[in-house]
């Protein structure tokens, strides 16, 4: 079964095993999914409110990154679990770049662990992209999930992955136009240097990883460079500057 993931306002989400569920509560979770793994049940709760810290302290967090083998489970100490909820999106960057400068050793590839975690259980953004573009000229919604899912994806290390998000994005662009020095062009320029990086995070999981699946990445690096193309050519019909020349340009010179 997929981790379900509850949408706003239930904005905060534990597991927890069945015995740990909270039963003197004025406002009670609302249970997403259960699970079985190894005779235990295990809830998913969606908390319309920040749950107390003893209930956190006793919440369970994947620690594998593969969804197949969830086996490897840790608990997250009362105090620092209080910070986490209570402390803003801004504080908790903060932290973790002040983390991850100390040079801990194991701190870098345990972050990089969790996040990959994270990515393979969230679903994929980016099919369906109809529209690029609000009337007003404004970045749709779902472009702009598809960019930050790219980003989560190849800024931990999964650059293949990261490539088909990117490459709906850039599908979303034929049959539309855009004027030149505009906030369109301005987002696509910065997806094209987004296409770059994935490619070079591309390069980088290749050299980490000897056993990758190559028939996999040539697909999903195939559509991208379809995309591309596709793209290319359908703003070559209306006169208009191809925004993607920087992403082209990389996937074309990736040797697979």
């Amino acid at each position: 079964m997929d981790v379900i993931w509850p949408d706003p306002p239930l904005a905060f989400t534990s597991r927890a095993s069945s015995s740990h569920l909270p039963t003197h509560l004025p406002v009670k979770p609302a249970v997403q999914s259960w699970l079985s793994r190894e005779g235990i049940e295990v809830a998913y709760i969606a908390w319309p409110f920040p749950p107390p810290s003893p209930i956190l302290a006793k919440t369970m967090y994947n620690l594998t990154e593969n969804p197949a083998r969830q086996q490897t489970m840790g608990h997250v100490n009362m105090m620092a679990d209080t910070v986490i909820v209570n402390a803003s999106p801004e504080d908790l960057r903060a932290i973790l770049r002040s983390m991850l400068a100390s040079k801990t050793p194991g701190l870098a590839s345990a972050f990089l662990m969790s996040t990959r975690a994270r990515a393979y259980q969230r679903s994929g953004a980016g099919d369906g992209i109809l529209y690029p573009f609000s009337e007003s000229g404004a970045v749709a919604p779902r472009v702009l999930e598809s960019l930050t899912r790219a980003r989560l994806l190849y800024g931990s290390g999964l650059g293949f992955a990261s490539l088909a998000p990117l490459a709906a994005i850039v599908r979303s662009t034929i049959g539309h136009r855009w004027p030149a020095e505009s906030e369109e062009a301005y987002i696509l320029v910065v997806i094209d240097a987004d296409i770059a990086q994935a490619l070079q995070s591309c390069k980088d999981e290749l050299l980490g990883s000897p056993q990758s699946d190559y028939s996999a990445a040539r697909k999903v690096l195939g559509e991208l460079v379809a995309a591309l193309e596709a793209s290319r050519l359908d703003v070559d019909k209306w006169g208009g500057e191809f925004p993607f020349e920087r992403g082209m340009c990389s996937v074309l010179d990736f040797k697979l």
